[in-house]
């Protein structure tokens, strides 16, 4: 495969300046530099979940790679904006990469679990009474609970820099969940019965 740079107009069609009026050459000679090609298929990678000892760090993203637009979030903050830095939390902490490349943006995410702490990494594992599906969806999903809801029970969506986007009440074993107002991408969910987490983890929409 090839790629070609170049002009590609006809003499009429195309938009120059004169450098050297007074010169006979009706000629000009460019040189190109610090040209990439890159895959614009290519997904995000924040890094695994992992689990560190308080006062270490990790390397989370990759080592290098040009051209796309990063941008990293945590709490709902942006902290970077390399492919990857060196992370040093001193509590479990989710981080959200967001990848921007030929204008299409695509996120990963990363938990970064402390030693010494309860690890609420983001999924069903703490409640797996809970289930979302389908996952990804288009904004329509299933929220089901196998539990008996004897008290109030709520599930609330937040975007990746923690702006809540809906809050509704959880009434019966099976919800179904509607939202046509979603755009492509990826957003996280929290599940509360009594002012306590029951569970959280991320949903994904893709239309």
């Amino acid at each position: 495969k090839r790629i070609l740079i170049g002009n590609f107009f006809n003499d009429s069609t195309t938009q120059y300046s004169v450098s050297n009026p007074n010169s006979n050459q009706n000629y000009s000679q460019y040189l190109l530099d610090d040209v990439a090609v890159i895959d614009c298929t290519t997904l995000p990678f924040g890094g695994h979940d992992t689990i560190i000892a308080i006062g270490d760090s990790v390397f989370l993203g990759r080592p290098y790679e040009p051209v796309h637009i990063y941008n990293w979030y945590s709490n709902g903050l942006l902290i970077d904006s390399n492919i990857g830095f060196w992370a040093k939390p001193t509590q479990p902490t989710t981080y959200i990469l967001q990848q921007t490349l030929c204008n299409t943006i695509l996120y990963d995410t990363v938990f970064v679990n402390v030693s010494g702490h309860v690890n609420t990494a983001p999924n069903n594992a703490r409640n797996e009474a809970i289930s979302i599906f389908p996952n990804p969806n288009n904004g329509n999903f299933v929220i089901n609970y196998k539990g008996n809801i004897t008290s109030p029970t709520f599930l609330t969506i937040t975007d990746v820099c923690g702006k809540e986007i809906d809050n509704i009440v959880v009434t019966n074993a099976t919800n179904n969940y509607q939202n046509n107002k979603l755009t492509n991408g990826l957003y996280f969910y929290s599940i509360k019965q009594n002012n306590n987490e029951l569970s959280r983890g991320k949903i994904v929409v893709q239309k």
